[in-house]
């Protein structure tokens, strides 16, 4: 019998099947996250962080129990992360950044950060692709698309991303998103589900649950507290 804790699990490639048996004694409930990790997106790592020439593994085995700190770092972050209304892209830098971790394990994945570290993106190339994402704003921006944009490779694009702006594409997107909407919230009368919409939000719920977590006040809570704000410096 396993007994697991707070960021313990275990992993299973496809094809291994697996029962879990759960005994609560001191709780009344248990809660599980699972993230798939598609097949392609294995596979194309594997392309990217595996040289022919090196002994590196090309696919995932089974671990029978985990108990990773940086995966539980990581699954814990995820979840908060699409929780607050992180563009869909973040899940597919997040899944190709756990398959290179399995793939390569802790000392190797280091020696890959190093190398990337001096990697960079071109100013030319950055600035394309923040002129993309101000002009598709309310699209569903891909990752594929933002790489292909400025020119170099996907499985590399949000590490590079990052260390130009300082901050990941999935942040940038998401702020100018919530300004946006602030704007919008301020200045029209467009209702919640119209400014999700042209904000790139899928949903108002989805767009309300970002905006309190970036402002700590739902949009509706936001709009009038503006408009009686203006009310009052006009007297």
């Amino acid at each position: 019998m396993t007994h697991y804790f707070r960021g313990t699990g275990t992993f299973h490639p496809v094809g291994h099947e697996s029962v879990v048996r759960l005994r609560l004694e001191d709780q009344r409930s248990y809660s599980s996250l699972i993230l798939m990790l598609p097949q392609d997106t294995v596979d194309f790592v594997a392309q990217e962080i595996c040289k022919p020439s090196s002994a590196s593994q090309t696919a995932l085995s089974a671990i029978p129990f985990l108990d990773d700190p940086v995966i539980t770092s990581f699954g814990l972050s995820v979840l908060a992360a699409l929780k607050g209304g992180a563009p869909d892209f973040y899940a597919q830098a997040s899944a190709q950044w756990l398959a290179a971790h399995l793939l390569l394990g802790s000392s190797k994945g280091f020696e890959w950060q190093k190398s990337l570290a001096r990697e960079r993106i071109s100013d030319y190339r950055l600035i394309r692709v923040l002129e993309y994402i101000d002009a598709h704003l309310s699209d569903d921006l891909d990752l594929r698309v933002l790489s292909r944009e400025a020119g170099i490779s996907q499985f590399h694009f949000a590490a590079l991303f990052r260390k130009a702006l300082g901050m990941s594409p999935h942040r940038h997107v998401l702020h100018l998103r919530m300004q946006s909407a602030r704007s919008m919230l301020c200045h029209t009368d467009k209702s919640a589900l119209e400014i999700a919409l042209t904000c790139g939000f899928r949903s108002a719920s989805h767009f309300a649950s970002a905006f309190r977590q970036q402002f700590s006040q739902r949009p509706t809570e936001f709009r009038s507290s503006q408009q009686s704000h203006n009310k009052f410096r006009k007297l």
